[in-house]
């Protein structure tokens, strides 16, 4: 498909920039999101380049490991499990808690976002 399209190719890989490099939520978390997203879809280029990310970032390989293995991670901060737990809501119960309504933005403002 993006043969015949290079605009929308290119459009797409600065979509993934910003994913990566530019997330109102910063790059631990936003990498911790991809990882979550990566694992439950099984996808094996989007658990390993943003593995490698995710460790330059800071994540602890013990929460990398639990996430390879589909489990939750013991030991994280509240943002981290905000993160995690927002994520794998989303893909395991097609929905979000109403509790956690407004924490990605409230977690974006608290690193300046606007």
């Amino acid at each position: 498909m993006f043969v015949h399209s290079p605009e929308l190719g290119e459009d797409l890989r600065k979509v993934g920039s910003y994913r990566c490099f530019k997330s109102t939520l910063g790059r631990s978390l936003s990498e911790r999101a991809i990882l979550v997203t990566a694992r439950y879809w099984r996808a094996r280029y989007e658990w390993h380049a943003p593995h490698r990310l995710a460790l330059q970032a800071g994540l602890d390989p013990k929460i990398a490991a639990d996430f390879a293995q589909g489990c939750r991670p013991a030991g994280m901060k509240p943002d981290e499990a905000a993160v995690y737990t927002v994520n794998h809501e989303r893909h395991h119960d097609k929905r979000v808690s109403a509790v956690w309504t407004g924490v990605p933005e409230r977690l974006a403002s608290q690193r300046g976002a606007r």
